[in-house]
């Protein structure tokens, strides 16, 4: 990351730096930032078992969207969901991230269910009720 685009992020995230608790978080999410850490991670994500989903924002000045390719060979079961936002997307757009998890992770139940790993749901049973 250049100096150039680490004082955008700082200016454009002004009101992250409201609260501690978001200072903190700021200052944790730039150390992940930093390529190398993501590269010593990258054994790491490959080992994943389980399907990944990712969300981007299709607008993120500091993760550009071709970053989604080096990705694609670190994570094995790796599926990208664009979000119309920047970097901030649970933020910027919380009721489309939580429709785009929530559709992920039924997607997941059932495919749990038809490899029959999980049992019914609570609405389930109480359909058969």
């Amino acid at each position: 990351m250049s100096t150039g685009e680490l004082e955008q992020m700082l200016r454009d995230s002004r009101r992250a730096l409201a609260g501690r608790r978001r200072q903190a978080g700021l200052f944790r999410n730039l150390r992940r930032l930093n390529r190398e850490y993501a590269l010593a991670i990258a054994d790491e994500l490959k080992q994943l078992p389980h399907e990944t989903l990712v969300l981007w924002g299709r607008f993120d000045p500091f993760r550009k969207p071709a970053y989604t390719e080096q990705l694609k060979s670190t994570l094995p079961n790796f599926s990208i969901a664009w979000v119309d936002a920047a970097h901030w997307i649970t933020e910027e757009r919380p009721d489309e991230v939580a429709e785009i998890v929530g559709r992920f992770l039924e997607t997941q139940r059932c495919q749990s269910a038809r490899d029959g790993l999980v049992g019914p749901t609570s609405q389930d049973k109480l359909a058969a009720f």
